[in-house]
């Protein structure tokens, strides 16, 4: 293992059927949450955990995700 960290975050955001900028910004859903990434052979590994008021989830990921 080269590295390792621990990143914290928050996020928010809306679907919508169509853009409108007045429905977009209204009735956000928010969740916050923690991620640990470890460089292993070169390639990232990734454990995201978030939590928000529809419930939970957690989620691993080999590589960037873009």
């Amino acid at each position: 293992m080269d590295w390792w960290q621990f990143v914290g975050f928050v996020e928010g955001g809306r679907v919508a059927g169509e853009y409108s900028l007045s429905e977009l910004t209204r009735d956000w859903k928010f969740d916050a949450g923690g991620s640990l990434r470890f460089m292993v052979a070169g390639r990232i590994i990734r454990i995201d955990a978030a939590y928000g008021n529809e419930g939970g989830t957690l989620w691993f990921m080999a590589g960037q995700p873009f």
